[in-house]
This record gives structure tokens, sequence and C-alpha cells, in this order.
């Protein structure tokens, strides 16, 4: 799919883009970060530096939808490269012009939903591919550590993983669980999957990949089930 675009933009535009990307990457990459991420000797942002930028100048984009993200993250690896950003602001340029300003950020949100449904239908194992995106997203492009002496070939999300999932997906509006409850239900999972045994100290603030991954799986079925109640999942997006 991609964020890409056939026109350039405008030099003012690409700086600020460029200076954007370059100033998210030098801050912090996030609470139990591994340090900077790089690919072919170039930096590359995490989900948690990529959410404090501002991608497009004199534009108000929200980059705090998983539509968006998948859209922006065209290598599909869970982090995003200054060549992946420009091209999202090429594209935010190309269709600021069909949206009134003030309903652009809600408008590029449906942009991106209608993207990843029509990636969905023509991707064959798409739903694979967006499970494993998705636990990429949250472990910064790392497999987080595994806890061999309580459960031996078990990768897991730490709390500040899922704090951040719970955030981006606004777990709490949608579905009511707080942060703790929604850990307590992701483990609970874990448990009955016989992926982990919360009796050991060393599991009570991490949760299974394997797990996050049935969780995004499902959020995928939902969000396109909605699509396709609103009968919105043939729209033809410009």
């Amino acid at each position: 799919m991609g964020a890409g675009a056939s026109s350039a933009l405008p030099e003012g535009v690409l700086r600020h883009t460029v200076e954007q990307f370059r100033q998210c990457i030098s801050a912090p990459a996030g609470k139990g970060s591994k340090g900077p991420r790089t690919k072919a000797g170039k930096q590359l942002a995490t989900l948690a530096q990529i959410l404090q930028m501002q991608p497009v100048a004199n534009l108000r984009v929200s980059l705090d939808n998983i539509p968006t993200l998948f859209l922006i993250d065209s290598s599909r690896d869970g982090l995003f490269s200054e060549q992946e950003v420009v091209a999202f602001a090429t594209l935010c340029s190309r269709l600021q012009p069909l949206y009134h300003r003030v309903e652009f950020p809600q408008q590029l949100k449906g942009f991106a939903l209608l993207r990843l449904a029509s990636w969905v239908k023509s991707t064959p194992d798409s739903k694979q591919q967006f499970e494993d995106w998705f636990v990429k997203l949250f472990t910064e492009g790392r497999l987080a550590t595994t806890k061999k002496e309580a459960a031996p070939d078990v990768h897991f999300l730490k709390l500040s993983a899922v704090q951040l999932m719970h955030s981006v997906l606004d777990i709490e509006a949608f579905y009511g669980y707080d942060l703790q409850s929604f850990m307590d239900l992701l483990q609970r999972l874990g448990e009955d999957k016989e992926l982990m045994r919360l009796e050991f100290e060393s599991l009570d603030d991490v949760v299974p990949c394997s797990v996050v991954a049935t969780f995004a799986g499902h959020w995928l079925d939902g969000v396109l089930s909605s699509l396709q109640t609103l009968r919105f999942e043939d729209v033809a997006t410009p």
C-alpha cells in the first residue's frame, strides 16, 4: 500500500517535515526502549517518537490512530523512516484541497481506514500480516524479553508497551477497560492459553505477544465488520 504520492512537497513543507522527523528521533524513544533504531545506516523512529510529530506544516494531523500508522509504515516493520514520513506528508498535501481544514484530521482517519480495508481484501494472509505488524509496532520492531525461568520460548510485551497500546486504541473509551483492567484481561487470556503462570512475580507486568496478536486480529475483524455494516468497504479513496 504505502503512503506515497506522485507530486513532490513544496520546499518549505518538506523542510518542516524533515525537521520534525529529525527532532522526533532525537527525543527519548519511550519508557523501556532499547535505544536508537537503525536500518541500512539510517535512523528510524519508534511509535513513541512518531506520536510526538506534526508531519505537515500548518495542517493538524493525528497520528495516534492504527490505520494511519499502518498507512505510514509501508515497510511493515513497526518503525518509521524519514522517507516514509515524507511520503505520508506528501499524501496529506495532496488530500488537503479535497477536505475542509477543520474536518481534515477525521477525514484522514477515514481515508486511512478505507486504505487498510482495501489492503486486507487484496492481500493474501492479510490478517496474519496485520497481527505481526501490530506486535512489531508495540515492541518497537524487536521481540520483547523472554522470561526463561517462568515461560520458556514465550515473548512478551512490557507494561509500557501495553500502556501505549491502551492509549493509541483509546481502549477505555471504546471498550470500558482502564489500563489495569485491560492488562488483567490480556494476562488472563495468556494464562488460559497456558502461555504464562501468574504465580511468577516476574510476569506481573508483561503480556504474551501472541495474545496481543490475537487481540489485534479481533480488533481488525471488528473494524472491517463495522465498515461492512455501514456499507463503506467499497468506497473508493482519492
